[in-house]
């Protein structure tokens, strides 16, 4: 009796499940359809695959379409993270899982049988070697209960993603090449375009956004010649944009040094390298495996392009945080030599422009290293682009009730959280109160409202930027300000420095 019991209850879960499996969202994409499931009430279409896995021979190549298949696929559960130090590699999907073959994205909607909805793509950071499109923390949900259909992604990651190699040089003369993670995200796009509508969204109205090396992606992708078409509007959270970049053959001469510490003398033998060896030679090489200047695929700094009007026409939302140097602070790095950096002759010109006298050295590394590395940058790339269509500049302040009096102020990378109404994913959740979730509410609104015409929907007035009066949207407190900026001084000071830098570094 006990057996015929066991029996039954299996059968009658299978048929459960099958019941279920008919309820849930399906769409249908260019290789196949796939059933997702509802999250928060929203569909969710997790792990689809936009690129064949790039491991083996297909090792540092530029991605190539995925197979398609035949009947349904479930897309229920994130794929893989793309490799990366596992000691680092915090909450990136449900189990943690990593491998090779991680090219695949997430899609959240509102109505699969929707039209023209709005799109938004995020670009995840991680310094170019974490992270994850699958992370809780991306959890899409919030921002698609506002009419909008939201995309995250994977991208290769560290020497996997970001690689040079005499070899390679040889191999892809004519083609794009080093920088296969940027190569990745453009087939996210390419993918986003021909396959959106199936989820209800817009492929002429698409968003690219990303916070910290996600918005120095975005920022390349303004001026990529690959990405050209694939995006309409673009928001850059914390990404700086003075930091020069390595050429092509400066990564070539990393590789070569990175094959010979693991013993392979032929980019075969490279390619064949177990994937654990190459992970600790990444460790070990004291290189930092970022996007490069390619011809093909990034063609120049970003400044240049810039200053060269070379970006794409349009609208932009841009902004840091005012405690980017929780980075440094993370770091340990000692304040005396963020504070060397400002050439001796300038020194009491930036003690004057930050009141350094009433600051200890602690702090005033602090200012010099979040305004130069990122509100300076931010402010001066929202000026520049604002000749031609609007960009709205912003600075986030919010430190969530917990920490209040405890922290400098908004750290790196915590606006997030806030702007994806996220917070819930945290294990400090409890921590968050009323006014952060306020301030979620109100961010949510300007990021969507932002994706669906081109400008933010805060419910305070949100002009674009004008260099004559200097102001910007603070938030902060659970609100949104619009306001003269108070660092005006000593961002005025940071483009100075900025230029005088750059110039003694051509001498």
């Amino acid at each position: 009796m006990k057996r015929f019991a066991s029996l039954a209850a299996i059968l009658f879960a299978c048929l459960s499940t099958a019941h279920a499996d008919s309820d849930a969202p399906t769409a249908m994409t260019k290789t196949g359809m796939v059933m997702g499931k509802s999250d928060a009430g929203m569909s969710a279409f997790l792990g689809i695959p936009y690129g064949a896995s790039p491991a083996g021979e297909r090792r540092w190549t530029a991605p190539q379409k995925p197979q398609g298949w035949e009947g349904v696929r479930q897309a229920q559960a994130f794929g893989p993270a793309c490799p990366q130090p596992v000691s680092q590699a915090v909450l990136l999907n449900e189990d943690n899982d990593q491998s090779e073959d991680c090219l695949s994205l997430n899609v959240w909607t509102p109505d699969t049988d929707a039209e023209d909805l709005p799109v938004m793509v995020w670009i995840h950071g991680g310094a170019f070697y974490l992270g994850a499109g699958g992370a809780p923390i991306y959890d899409g949900s919030a921002l698609a209960r506002e009419d909008v259909v939201v995309v995250t992604l994977n991208y290769r990651l560290g020497m996997l993603g970001f690689f040079g190699h005499p070899g390679l040089a040889d191999e892809q003369a004519n083609a794009p090449r080093a920088n296969y993670g940027f190569l990745d995200q453009v087939a996210a796009l390419e993918w986003v375009r021909d396959n959106i509508e199936g989820f209800g969204g817009d492929p002429d109205n698409v968003t690219i956004f990303g916070e910290s090396a996600g918005g120095v992606s975005v920022l390349l992708h303004l001026y990529s010649p690959l990405s050209e078409g694939l995006f309409d509007k673009a928001i850059i959270q914390s990404s700086g944009g003075w930091r020069p970049l390595s050429g092509a053959a400066d990564l070539d001469s990393d590789g070569a040094a990175l094959a010979e510490a693991v013993e392979a003398s032929t980019l075969t033998e490279l390619r064949d390298v177990p994937l654990p060896d190459l992970l600790s030679a990444q460790a070990g090489s004291g290189t930092e495996w970022w996007p490069v200047v390619e011809k093909n695929s990034v063609p120049m700094q970003v400044p240049a392009a810039i200053r060269k009007r070379k970006i794409a026409d349009v609208p932009l939302m841009i902004g840091t945080n005012n405690w980017e140097a929780s980075l440094s602070r993370a770091r340990k790095t000692d304040p005396g030599s963020i504070i060397s950096i400002v050439p001796e002759d300038m020194r009491d010109e930036a003690r004057e422009a930050y009141k350094a006298d009433h600051l200890s050295d602690q702090q005033f590394a602090d200012a010099l290293y979040t305004d130069a590395g990122f509100a300076a940058p931010a402010r001066w790339i929202a000026r520049l682009t604002s000749k031609g269509k609007p960009a709205y500049l912003y600075r986030f302040e919010q430190v969530r009730e917990s920490l209040r009096g405890n922290v400098p102020g908004a750290a790196h990378g915590v606006d997030v959280v806030y702007v994806f109404g996220s917070a819930g994913t945290l294990a400090s959740a409890a921590e968050f109160g009323e006014a952060d979730t306020k301030m979620s509410d109100i961010m949510i609104d300007c990021w969507t409202g932002f994706a669906k015409a081109g400008e933010p929907a805060c419910g305070t007035e949100w002009p674009a930027y004008k260099r004559g009066t200097d102001k910007l949207m603070i938030f902060d407190n659970g609100m949104a300000s619009f306001e003269k900026d108070k660092q005006t001084e000593q961002l005025n000071f940071q483009e100075k420095l900025a230029l005088r830098l750059a110039r003694s570094s051509r001498r």
